[in-house]
């Protein structure tokens, strides 16, 4: 048995890998197309059914939660690194501004995610004032982290 061993790994390395990787980049390319009209359409859809829906509240969620995670924190890691790398330069007013609102973002997506976990069903009062209490831990973490 032992000695398959090897020849089972070659196998998998040389002839399932390839494969593996072409998929993977047929998945991966058409997601990164058109994921911001599939986050649109179903935030559209979200707010016409005012989220009465729960599958489409929780692909709103996730979808939400995708684009804060993936989009705003490698924007936010980008302006903080042109801003801290150009030492001659002054950061624009709209670069500043990209900063603040992407750093916003993530902590929105991550206040909304725990919010979830923690409590299930809140009215949109309480979500705000629950937001608030919990922003400025949130701002610490993502700074902390970025």
């Amino acid at each position: 048995f032992w000695a398959c061993f090897p020849v089972l790994v070659m196998f998998l390395v040389v002839f399932w890998l390839p494969f593996y990787l072409m998929f993977y980049l047929i998945g991966l390319v058409p997601c990164c197309l058109f994921s911001p009209l599939v986050l649109l359409v179903v935030k559209f859809i979200d707010v016409c059914k005012k989220g009465k829906d729960e599958k489409i509240k929780s692909w709103s969620l996730l979808l939400g939660s995708a684009e804060g995670k993936f989009e705003s924190k490698n924007q936010l890691s980008l302006q903080l690194f042109i801003a801290f790398t150009s030492p001659y330069r002054q950061s624009s007013t709209i670069q500043l501004i990209s900063m603040v609102t992407s750093l916003l973002m993530v902590s929105r997506t991550k206040i909304k995610e725990h919010l979830t976990t923690r409590h299930k069903k809140l009215t949109t009062e309480e979500e705000i004032g629950k937001s608030v209490v919990l922003l400025p831990l949130f701002l610490t973490q993502t700074i902390s982290e970025t």
